[in-house]
């Protein structure tokens, strides 16, 4: 069907050679990408380099961007991340806006009774 590039992953290393594999379509079949000298394996139609990392399994680096893609549990983990700052950032406004409030009245108060 044309694809141009494909991999296989093999997260327990059980059914593959080695647990990462790339394939790129030359000349209507399908040859084996090498690793490159940081061991990723580049893909030229996504222009993405797929690589083992031991702490989180596979990792796929974007080298235009120069870092690496996170994955879906990590992006839901740093979007829970930064609405929980968001929040405490806000209760912090609040309580400043409520203490400038209380310290207004104060002042209101004592300009009444000054009278």
């Amino acid at each position: 069907i044309g694809i141009r590039d494909y991999f296989l992953y093999d997260a327990e290393g059980l059914y593959l050679p080695t647990p990462l594999m790339g394939f790129e379509l030359v000349g209507g079949r399908y040859v084996q990408i090498r690793e490159g000298v940081d061991g990723g394996i580049h893909s030229s139609a996504l222009n993405l380099d797929f690589h083992l990392r031991t702490e989180a399994g596979l990792g796929i680096y974007d080298p235009v961007l120069a870092e690496w893609l996170k994955t879906p549990a990590e992006a839901a983990t740093l979007r829970a991340d930064q609405e929980a700052a968001r929040a405490d950032q806000e209760v912090i406004t609040r309580q400043r806006a409520e203490a400038e409030i209380a310290q207004l009245r104060e002042e209101l108060e004592r300009l009444r009774t000054h009278r």
